[in-house]
């Protein structure tokens, strides 16, 4: 594994049983782009997983996805702020 905090990403591997595959995709979302080399790609939340055909290898990556809440900020600062 490795992550790069500056920059919110973790990438790495893993294996597993293949008989846990059916269990494990079970939680994720089938991406429409696959991997080169067959691995399958599957997401959940900001986790992207590429799973290897004989079902036993997975690579990931991580990257956070940051939502603009400047403008909700703002406002409720704006609410807070007024006389009352």
């Amino acid at each position: 594994m490795k992550n790069d905090l500056n920059l919110n990403i973790s990438n790495g591997k893993f294996q597993f049983d293949a008989s846990d595959h059916d269990e494990f995709i079970r939680h994720l979302t089938r991406t429409p782009v696959d991997d080169q080399h067959g691995y399958t790609a599957y997401s959940f939340e900001n986790w992207t997983f590429w799973i290897s055909p004989d079902k036993s290898n997975c690579r990931f990556h991580m990257r956070l996805r940051y939502e603009d809440n400047s403008s909700k900020e703002n406002e409720i600062g704006k609410a807070s702020n007024q006389p009352k």
